[in-house]
């Protein structure tokens, strides 16, 4: 039962059991749904996808030897993020291949060291998919913190992480230095997911850091617009996931990271009947001229 939860003398009231969890996961999605429209544009969601794994194998390995799960999150991130620019490099097999096969070992290690740690059996389903109903104060803090940082460096290097991300030749003719640029990038993306990958699972960062840009980038070709419509699906999703699974006692993050793409499936036909409107009638304005002379 969720009516109530008994607190030493005080009853907390379901509302106030939803705030903790909807303030987590509304930071997280704040910053993955804002960086994920970079993240789908770069065409680069392989690396996030493997990267939130290789994280949730950290986890795991940390849990199985005893030791704090956060150095080892974070070492199997980074040790990722250094097969990143030679997986860019090799020509013989496609970098989605590669980065295919870094998920499926990423994944698979993540369950054995889980399923062989000395700690309970329901870690294993939160390393994976999370578990926002029991986030604290402390986790929030620590996600807001590093938004804080990452929501910075990018407003703060917006227009060479632009120009590095979308056109490398042009920024490289304006002295903008991409191979930082795309470092700089990639080490903050590593980050924000090492410390998501703790507070609402694998399963849900990735979700964060995919669905809510695809949609807004169907609904939009301008970049500010589509960060804000981003931003305001994952939110939305949030405080309706967090309710659902609240109310019909289901796990969270999963529940969460399925209201993410409602709306992209509610968009998605709409979008692609205008963008199909649209290149016909750009045809049209094509073939008219010809058929005048």
């Amino acid at each position: 039962m969720h009516t109530t939860v008994l607190a030493g003398d005080m009853a907390v009231a379901p509302l106030g059991l939803l705030i903790m969890p909807i303030v987590s996961a509304s930071i997280a999605s704040t910053a993955c749904c804002y960086v994920g429209v970079y993240v789908v544009l770069r065409r680069i969601v392989f690396v996030s996808a493997a990267l939130a794994q290789l994280g949730a194998a950290g986890v795991g390995l940390g849990l199985m030897l005893n030791i704090n799960p956060v150095v080892t999150c974070y070492a199997f991130i980074l040790l990722g993020m250094l097969f990143v620019p030679l997986i860019q490099r090799e020509r013989r097999v496609s970098r989605e291949s590669v980065l295919g096969a870094m998920y499926a070992i990423a994944a698979s290690l993540a369950m054995i060291f889980v399923a062989k740690s000395p700690a309970e059996e329901h870690l294993m389903e939160s390393t994976l998919f999370g578990e926002l109903l029991y986030a604290t104060k402390d986790v929030a803090l620590r996600l807001g913190i590093v938004t804080i940082i990452t929501l910075a460096i990018h407003l703060v290097l917006f227009k060479p992480l632009l120009l590095s991300s979308f056109d490398p030749e042009f920024a490289t003719t304006l002295g903008i230095r991409t191979q930082l640029f795309d470092s700089v990038f990639y080490i903050a993306l590593a980050i924000l997911i090492g410390e998501c990958i703790r507070a609402v699972g694998a399963l849900l960062t990735f979700s964060y850091l995919v669905l809510p840009p695809v949609t807004a980038l169907l609904l939009t070709d301008r970049l500010k617009i589509a960060f804000v419509i981003s931003i305001s699906c994952g939110l939305v999703a949030n405080i309706a996931g967090v309710i659902i699974s609240f109310h019909y006692d289901l796990p969270s993050s999963p529940t969460v990271a399925a209201c993410t793409l409602l709306p992209l499936v509610a968009i998605a036909p709409l979008a692609i009947c205008l963008r199909l409107s649209k290149a016909r009638h750009h045809i049209k304005s094509i073939q008219q001229p010809k058929k005048q002379t």
